[in-house]
C-alpha cells in the first residue's frame, strides 16, 4: 500500500512537472506574440516565412504531436534505446543544430492571419493536452512512434521535442524581429 503511494506520488509529480513545462512554454510564446505588433509579424523576409508563419507551423506540429500522443501501439523502447531529454534538447537548440526541411504537412498554409486568432487556437490545443496528460488520457511513457525526420521517438521524446521545437522557434522569432 504504502509503495503504491509512493509510486503515485512519483508519477503526480511528474505530471506537475510537465505541465509547469507546458506553462513555460506557453508563456514564452505568447509573450513574444504580445509584444510585437500584427504587421512586425507578417513582415515578410528575403528567405523564409515570417514570425506569423512560424506560429502556425507551431500550432500544426503542436496538432500533429498532439494526435501522435494519442494513438494506440504497442511498440516501446527501452529507456536505453531512447533519447533523453538533454539530447532532444540538443538536437532543437544545441550549437550543432542545423536548420530541417520541415514535411509538407506541417508547413504553414497562412491560415492564421492574426494575433487573437493564433492566441485563441494555440491555447485551445495546449489546454486540450493538458487536460488529457492531467486526466491519464496521454502517457508519457516509452510507447513509440516514428517521427519523420528523427526516427524513433517514445511518447516522452515527442513531448519533449514539441517543447524543445517550440522554443526553437520562438527564438528564430526573437532574432527575426
Amino acid at each position: 500500500k504504502a509503495r503504491t503511494l509512493a509510486l503515485r506520488l512519483g508519477l503526480q509529480m511528474k505530471i506537475s512537472d510537465v505541465i509547469q513545462k507546458l506553462d513555460e512554454s506557453t508563456f514564452s510564446v505568447l509573450h513574444i506574440v504580445q509584444e510585437n505588433t500584427k504587421e512586425t509579424l507578417k513582415r515578410r523576409q528575403p528567405v523564409g516565412w515570417t514570425a506569423m508563419d512560424m506560429l502556425e507551423h507551431i500550432i500544426i506540429t503542436e496538432s500533429y504531436v498532439h494526435k501522435t500522443l494519442l494513438k494506440k501501439t504497442d511498440e516501446t523502447l527501452s529507456y536505453e534505446e531512447s533519447l533523453t531529454d538533454a539530447q532532444i534538447k540538443n538536437l532543437m537548440l544545441g550549437e550543432d543544430s542545423v536548420a530541417y526541411e520541415s514535411p509538407y504537412f506541417l508547413k504553414p498554409l497562412g491560415i492564421i492571419r492574426d494575433v487573437s486568432n493564433f492566441e485563441s487556437v494555440f491555447l485551445l490545443g495546449r489546454n486540450q493536452l493538458k487536460k488529457e496528460i492531467t486526466s491519464g488520457l496521454i502517457h508519457l511513457d516509452q510507447r513509440m512512434f516514428v517521427h519523420p525526420l528523427f526516427g524513433e521517438f517514445t511518447a516522452s521524446n515527442w513531448f519533449s521535442y514539441m517543447i524543445y521545437h517550440t522554443d526553437r522557434h520562438v527564438n528564430q522569432i526573437k532574432n527575426l524581429l
